[in-house]
């Protein structure tokens, strides 16, 4: 009978499973990755990896939240130090940059929602993900909202929404045109961005 694994042991062996499946996630994406590639990196049998993880499926989300929560932080923080100052000009870009993942960490996570990985991902793992993947956007969009005062309580929500329907543009690059698509997301984007800044706001105090 093997020897029971340290609490050491298993939080080494999950933060290299993490690590390869990123790695693996960013150079092969989700179908091209098979367990038996991301054991042999980690150097643990295929056992083992069914012991910290159901299936590769739900290796890689979790590597997408904790990515997305990195990102998260370094975009928030950015906001956070200009706030004060930045206009819609200055919000605009840092948001334009968050959607096209000017961050190299993150570039791969446009490549799966553009080829269809994602969505393929957050359905084969079912409805309670898609919910967790959904609250992980939630958080981030109205978290930078928040930051900036004068917005009323009852709008983030909207507004936060409304930024996250942007990221449907993104699989549909071709369709909207790629000479065209970069100014169309920028204009989209900085429409919501005047609103929350004060031109004709959300109030849905106001809604027929």
């Amino acid at each position: 009978m093997p020897k029971p694994l340290s609490e050491q042991e298993r939080a080494y062996i999950r933060k290299k499973l993490m690590e390869e499946a990123k790695l693996c996630l960013a150079r092969y994406g989700v179908k091209k990755t098979t367990v038996d590639e991301l054991v042999g990196r980690a150097n643990i049998s295929k056992g083992m990896f069914y012991h910290f993880f159901p299936s590769k499926e739900q290796l890689f989300f979790e590597v997408i939240l904790a990515l997305h929560d990195e990102i998260q932080g370094k975009v928030v923080s950015q906001v956070r130090e200009k706030a004060v100052r930045m206009d819609a000009e200055g919000l605009t870009e840092v948001l334009y940059r968050l959607y096209t993942m000017d961050l190299e960490e993150g570039a791969f996570l446009i490549r799966m929602i553009t080829n269809g990985e994602m969505e393929m991902l957050i359905r084969k793992l079912g409805l309670e993900m898609a919910r967790q993947h959904t609250a992980a956007d939630e958080r981030l969009m109205e978290e930078i909202i928040s930051l900036f005062p004068g917005i009323k309580p009852n709008a983030v929500r909207v507004y936060g929404a409304a930024l996250r329907g942007i990221f449907l543009f993104i699989p549909h690059k071709e369709v909207i045109g790629e000479e065209v698509f970069d100014d169309a997301l920028k204009t989209a984007l900085k429409g919501i961005v005047l609103q929350m800044f004060g031109g004709d706001s959300y109030d849905s105090s106001k809604r027929p």
